[in-house]
């Protein structure tokens, strides 16, 4: 197959994708077109799905961020069988990827690569697929050493405004869990059941945990998060606890 001149283009430029990524060269950015779409779906353990997708300029300025090459050494992914064919007036390039922070297969991988305006290849749709959990053994270090990370990047923006009616009053880490408190500027914990400031506030935590770039990897490695929510006065509103399967 690498003999044929029409398929050889998408696999040399497979192989520097391969490269840039296992050296955390930043410029793997630069093999991204700016309107490409970065698609990714989430398969939780129910079988039910969650498809993300990212434009190409958003997901080069992750790439770019240096945080991210913390990301990468943690779930770098190895690929195999891989497989190109012209399409269009590109490539289709397909590879069974094995993903080292799950621990487990990706079979529907693909690049979809082309040259756009005629100029060099770059790749023009990425898909890849992720389970929830994961079936690698946790790493107890790995994870105090993320979570480290994470209350080191916050503690010095603390108090931390969140918005006009609340703001983030503290995180620390304990063991093998990070823990966050958050505080409600005008809100009495009588207004609501615990049940019902559960119901409501849940979803607020998820969401901030889960956006913070080393959450789902830090969990995958077996750290814990916890967010306790307090009223005006101090008084616990409700104590949320996540994991990996609450940030696939």
């Amino acid at each position: 197959m690498a003999s044929d001149p029409g398929i050889e283009p998408g696999l040399t430029f497979f192989a520097d994708f391969q490269r840039r990524f296992d050296d955390l060269d930043g410029s793997v950015g630069d093999l991204y077109a700016d309107d490409a779409n970065v698609t990714t779906v989430r398969i939780a353990v129910d079988g039910s799905q969650d498809t993300r997708i990212l434009p190409g300029f958003r997901y080069k300025e992750i790439l770019s961020d240096p945080l991210y090459a913390v990301v990468l050494r943690e779930d770098r992914s190895h690929y195999s069988d891989v497989r190109s064919e012209p399409a269009g007036q590109g490539w289709k390039i397909r590879a069974r990827r094995w993903s080292t922070l799950k621990c487990d297969y990706d079979d529907a991988f693909y690049l979809d690569v082309a040259p756009p305006d005629g100029g060099s290849l770059r790749i023009i749709e990425e898909y890849k697929e992720t389970r929830a959990g994961t079936r690698c053994p946790p790493k107890p270090e790995r994870a105090r050493a993320l979570l480290r990370i994470m209350a080191e990047r916050l503690s010095p923006h603390l108090p931390l405004r969140i918005d006009s009616g609340s703001h983030l009053e503290s995180v620390h880490v304990e063991g093998d869990r990070i823990l966050y408190t958050m505080r409600f500027d005008s809100i009495d914990a009588a207004a609501r059941s615990q049940k019902a400031w559960d119901a409501l506030l849940r979803p607020v935590a998820l969401s901030n945990l889960c956006r913070q770039t080393l959450a789902p990897v830090a969990f995958a490695r077996g750290a814990t998060a916890r967010f306790d929510f307090l009223d005006r006065t101090g008084q616990l509103l409700v104590s949320v606890e996540a994991g990996i399967d609450d940030c696939p």
